[in-house]
């Protein structure tokens, strides 16, 4: 399951561009901090896009704005069994960790202050959650 499982990364691009319609955009060249009204702008307008399947195992069913952090709610599939399921939590939380951060809108967003979770269920009800509230510093080309 662990390659099956990535992260939404269409859904989090989605969101970033959507969040445009905010009084502070999610942009590369937006410094500032990121302000809770474009997440919960952004948020609603993509919910209204909800149920989307975003992997082969994986449809996101709900988003929704904390404050600053995006959380989405993820629904995996009777493909992935019960035990699968509950022994990828660390795997998926890197994978989304890494995946997350090599994209630089998102990189961008969780610099500027913003944050996702991610909550994931399956159908038996088991469910654990991942957390980006990190990404590292823009490597800097050399002089």
């Amino acid at each position: 399951m662990t390659a099956r499982v990535r992260a939404p990364l269409r859904l989090i691009v989605a969101a970033l561009v959507l969040s445009g319609a905010g009084a502070a955009p999610a942009r590369n060249d937006a410094p500032g901090r990121v302000n809770p009204a474009e997440v919960e702008a952004a948020a609603a307008q993509l919910g209204r896009q909800l149920p989307m399947r975003v992997d082969d195992v994986t449809t996101a069913v709900g988003i929704r704005a904390e404050g600053t952090a995006f959380v989405y709610e993820m629904v995996v599939d009777d493909s992935i069994t019960r035990e699968q399921f509950r022994s990828v939590k660390d795997a998926v939380e890197a994978a989304n960790r890494s995946n997350l951060c090599a994209q630089e809108e998102v990189a961008t967003f969780i610099r500027r202050g913003g944050s996702m979770r991610h909550i994931y269920r399956n159908q038996a009800g088991d469910r654990f959650e991942t957390r980006l509230t990190s990404c590292p510093a823009p490597v800097q080309p050399a002089p």
